[in-house]
């Protein structure tokens, strides 16, 4: 089945690689109009950063690579009041390690659907511990974005 794994991914892009206000723009654009989005993905490769939103129902858009870390300045501040945006609507954030050419393939609006198969592999990889029953009575109820 290597014919399916290169086959394009077919999701939507949005940002410009390398432009933090493009890419924050879009992820307010998204938030504002109300988007579920079921759970974001923060894909990391070195210091550059980019979002995988997974939206209701089965629709998937990357933000491209315009977040950065690793010094001070609108990269990073960026990247952290996006977060916070995200965070603020009770979106799920998982962080995923990818390679600097998938990173590239995103920027380029390539992704193929073997790229996303190995970013949900990775993020399956991830050793989450699973909640105890004490956790699960003393937690906080995470809020679901409704759309409004």
């Amino acid at each position: 089945m290597m014919l399916a794994k290169s086959r394009p991914a077919g999701i939507q892009y949005m940002g410009m690689a390398g432009v933090s206000q493009s890419c924050v723009q879009a992820v307010e654009r998204l938030v504002m109009a109300g988007a579920r989005i079921d759970l974001a993905q923060l894909l990391t490769a070195d210091t550059a950063h980019a979002l995988l939103l997974h939206l209701e129902p089965m629709e998937v858009i990357a933000v491209k690579s315009g977040f950065r870390s690793g010094y001070a300045g609108e990269g990073p501040r960026a990247l952290s009041d996006t977060l916070r945006l995200l965070q603020a609507f009770g979106f799920e954030i998982d962080e995923v390690e990818v390679s600097p050419a998938l990173m590239k393939r995103l920027d380029d609006c390539a992704l193929t659907q073997g790229d996303m198969d190995s970013i949900e592999m990775e993020r399956s990889a991830i050793d989450r511990p699973a909640p105890t029953e004490s956790d699960e009575d003393t937690a906080p109820a995470k809020p679901k974005n409704k759309g409004t």
